[in-house]
């Protein structure tokens, strides 16, 4: 059964690189999760997700960042321009220290849950310094 060693939520990208410090323990992995409660797409991939997230063997520390419509939207997004997360749609789950990222579709429908769990038990146990 996994350990989460925390699970964290950044409300706005101007909050990432303090809230992904906070949270990086020794060895655990370190996964920012990028979600918005008015994409559909996220609400029907966050009960498979958070299942996933449970049932893995790893330690893992989770950053749950809300994606803002009207900004997502936007010609300028902060989450997107960032060249450590260059975010392309949601929901997605990166890899704080590789980039390796699940996207929506990796996320929905039948299998999900499995990929996830894969996914997360695949990634590679390292610190990480922001």
């Amino acid at each position: 059964r996994m350990t989460i060693s925390s699970w964290r939520r950044c409300p706005s990208p101007n909050e990432y690189a303090s809230v992904l410090e906070a949270v990086q323990q020794g060895e655990a992995r370190v996964v920012a999760y990028f979600t918005g409660e008015w994409c559909a797409d996220c609400r029907a991939a966050r009960g498979s997700v958070e299942a996933a997230l449970g049932a893995a063997t790893a330690v893992l520390a989770v950053v749950e960042c809300d994606v803002v419509r009207q900004e997502y939207k936007g010609p300028a997004y902060a989450y997107r321009d960032d060249a450590a997360v260059g975010l392309r749609a949601i929901p997605t789950l990166l890899d704080v220290r590789t980039g390796e990222a699940l996207v929506e579709d990796d996320l929905l429908g039948q299998g999900g849950e499995a990929r996830i769990r894969r996914w997360v038990e695949s990634l590679p146990y390292r610190d990480v310094r922001v």
